[in-house]
Formats: C-alpha cells, sequence, structure tokens
C-alpha cells in the first residue's frame, strides 16, 4: 500500500496517497451514512448522531423502555 511512517492517524484514506483523513471528511462520510439511513440532513448534523438516531427510532415506533436501554 506505500504508507509513510508519518501517516499515524485512526482513519486512512482508501484512495492513494492513503493519507490520514480530515475531520471534515469524517463528518462528510457520516453525514452520507445518515442520509442513506433516512435520516433528514437538514435537521441533523455528523455532530448530532446520537439525537438523530433516537429521533428515526422514535419515528419507527420503537418503544422508549429500548431506546432508553441503548443509552446506558
Amino acid at each position: 500500500m506505500g504508507l509513510s511512517q508519518e501517516d499515524d492517524g485512526l482513519l486512512l484514506s482508501s484512495i492513494w496517497p492513503h493519507k490520514s483523513v480530515t475531520k471534515d471528511t469524517i463528518a462528510q462520510w457520516v453525514k452520507t451514512m445518515l442520509q442513506r439511513s433516512g435520516v433528514d440532513t437538514t435537521k441533523f448534523t455528523a455532530g448530532s448522531v446520537r439525537s438523530a438516531a433516537v429521533s428515526k427510532a422514535k419515528a419507527m415506533s420503537v418503544r422508549i423502555s429500548s431506546i432508553m436501554s441503548k443509552a446506558e
């Protein structure tokens, strides 16, 4: 893969030159997954994933006790 020793980030790009990804790239990945999951990304952002997941679960009639148990 040809990674250099200075690329020690937790997440690396899958495309050349395989450098550490930025927080903006990660935010875009999260936003894309939120959109694919049917979450309204005009209301929820990459920084509000937890509240987006709870809102989506509630909208899908998941029991509150089940939602609350996942928060622990």
